[in-house]
């Protein structure tokens, strides 16, 4: 990235038979600033770094302006979005890319609009700029090339404001549709609120030095190089960029001193039918360090089985399961996986309860009780680690209103016990409550609909209601990363809510079935946890976001206090 003024500006005629050139304005280049890294450290894609903003932007992205640097023979991939793939993508997704050939893509609300503006080729290893502008007055989206407009595709889409965070430099595709990481750099991104004219797009290359009036959501000036951890909106109305990898394998934390542990899994199918050698090292790890890390308890959040109708998987989860038995107590509960007919159509849980019988389980120790005697759908544990009493509510997916009911029961006659509820369908990967295609009320199409809950009708009739749930553990959709939230139930105690679905993990090509899970350490002094999505065959923690340290104090929880 040079300094100086743009260079002559290309018609849109001439930019049709060659690649543009344009050279960065003076000011925007960015010094170097490694806030704490290693000195002048370079982050980038082809090492599986990326940044992503803290925070959604609360309008929609209508104008996007960015200086990208391609080189000769790259690949292209996403300049910044937070498309999640056609499995999971919400409707409100925006990706804007670089296609193979080095010409600029859109791809706006999911699927409604996915177009690539032709003949302009940005791969020539030189800065330019590049802009686009929903105009939603005229139903038309207009592409400019280093200021001057270079295309345009009529499409009347509605506005973009979504509830997933956007990320520079891949997007947050996974499970069936793999990542595209930028092959190029990012200097600095733009985003506006509503349509932004041609005058302002060429004022923009010689630098931003005004919000429009309001219309500006963001400017983040990242750089020739990424050397910055941390880069906020120039003009502090927006989220701030901050560092990330992507399917990256990295040193985990220096740990705090902790006085205990307990363990996450996520849903276990994909190990269970496609690398079942992971789900035996994977619980053998467990068994063997349980003493060692401290570890007091398991809880698994559903999906133990890969399709309800093959027992060959059921026979492979409870294998994989005992071999905790007498080395670490834990907790499992029904996925949608784990119905006979994928909860298709009803309940029915005969295999179920054939391999995860309530004969066995109910033996436990820690085994306090069950919504109903003969199965395992709904139970809860007791355990306690010296002073400190723990209550783990583990309920079927979607749950009845009458299961719901019961729990709350449970959660009044242990009011000193510190309550985690362990469910198959809570969060999304947007990191809201459950709701719509892939919550627990768009499945068993047999039962009535007062039989099933979805998010938001769970933390409504049971989450906040009670002022000693602290945790909320969950699985079903599938996210490399954590998700978590944190609310006030109605009586002003905190609620921690996490997303823990690894399953789709997909750092080699084909290959699902990652040992990864979540490890959660206690300090009761200081009345903080440190989070690890940890694989203990690479003793590494996946993503540099994924380790993270929370405050539980609350003196407002009866069972925790400050």
């Amino acid at each position: 990235m040079k300094n100086g003024k743009s260079i002559k500006r290309i018609t849109a005629v001439a930019a049709a038979t060659m690649c543009i050139a344009a050279v960065m304005p003076t000011g925007t280049a960015v010094a170097a600033d490694t806030d704490g890294a290693a000195p002048q450290k370079i982050f980038t894609a082809d090492n599986n770094y990326n940044y992503r903003l803290d925070g959604t932007l609360g309008r929609s992205p209508d104008t996007f302006e960015a200086w990208i640097n391609i080189p000769a023979g790259s690949g292209g991939g996403v300049i910044m979005g937070n498309y999640e793939g056609v499995n999971f993508a919400n409707s409100d997704c925006t990706n804007w890319e670089i296609d193979p050939l080095g010409r600029f893509k859109v791809r706006w609300n999911g699927k409604g609009l996915i177009h690539t503006f032709p003949d302009v080729y940005f791969n020539d290893g030189k800065w330019h700029h590049v802009a686009l502008v929903r105009d939603g007055e005229n139903g038309k989206f207009v592409f400019y090339a280093d200021g001057e407009k270079s295309g345009e595709v009529e499409s009347r889409q509605k506005e973009a404001v979504s509830s997933v965070t956007l990320d520079i430099g891949v997007d947050r595709s996974n499970w069936s549709t793999r990542k595209n990481p930028l092959d190029g750099k990012v200097g600095q991104i733009a985003l506006y609120s509503g349509a932004i004219g041609e005058d302002r797009i060429k004022a923009d290359m010689d630098g931003i030095n005004d919000t429009a009036d309001g219309a500006l959501i963001g400017c983040w000036d990242l750089g020739e190089n990424w050397t910055k951890q941390r880069i906020a909106d120039r003009f502090g109305g927006g989220p701030t960029a901050v560092i990330h990898t992507f399917e990256k394998f990295v040193t985990t934390m220096p740990l705090n001193e902790y006085d205990y542990s307990i363990v996450g899994m996520p849903d276990i199918q994909t190990m269970v039918h496609y690398s079942p050698e992971n789900l035996t090292s994977t619980m053998t790890w467990l068994a063997d360090n349980a003493a060692a890390r401290k570890m007091q308890f398991m809880v698994q959040v559903g999906d133990l089985s890969d399709s309800g109708a093959v027992d060959e998987y059921y026979i492979g989860a409870a294998r994989g399961l005992d071999l905790l038995n007498g080395k670490l107590p834990y907790t499992f509960v029904q996925g949608n996986h784990d119905y006979d007919n994928n909860c298709v159509t009803d309940r029915s849980s005969t295999r179920f309860d054939t391999y995860f019988p309530y004969s066995k389980f109910s033996k436990n120790t820690w085994f306090g009780g069950a919504y109903e005697q003969g199965t395992m759908a709904n139970t809860y544990s007791l355990f306690d680690v010296d002073e400190v009493k723990y209550l783990v509510l583990s309920l079927e997916f979607a749950p009845r209103q009458s299961v719901l009911r019961w729990a709350g029961r449970v959660c009044e006659m242990y009011p000193d016990r510190r309550v985690i509820i362990s469910t198959h369908g809570f969060l999304s990967t947007n990191g809201e409550f459950s709701t719509g295609k892939f919550s627990g009320r768009s499945y068993f199409r047999d039962v009535r609909e007062e039989d099933k809950t979805d998010g938001v009708q769970m933390w409504n009739g049971l989450v906040k209601k009670y002022p000693n749930i602290f945790l909320v553990l969950s699985g079903h959709e599938p996210c490399d990363d954590l998700v978590m939230r944190r609310d006030k139930g109605e009586h002003g105690n905190t609620v921690t809510s996490m997303l823990i679905d690894a399953q789709c993990v997909e750092t080699e090509i084909g290959k699902i079935g990652e040992d990864i899970f979540l490890m959660m350490y206690f300090n009761e002094t200081f009345k903080t946890i440190d989070c690890v999505w940890y694989s203990p065959k690479r003793n590494k923690c996946f993503n540099i976001q994924n380790q993270f340290t929370i405050d539980f104090a609350d003196e407002f929880n009866p069972a925790i206090g400050k």
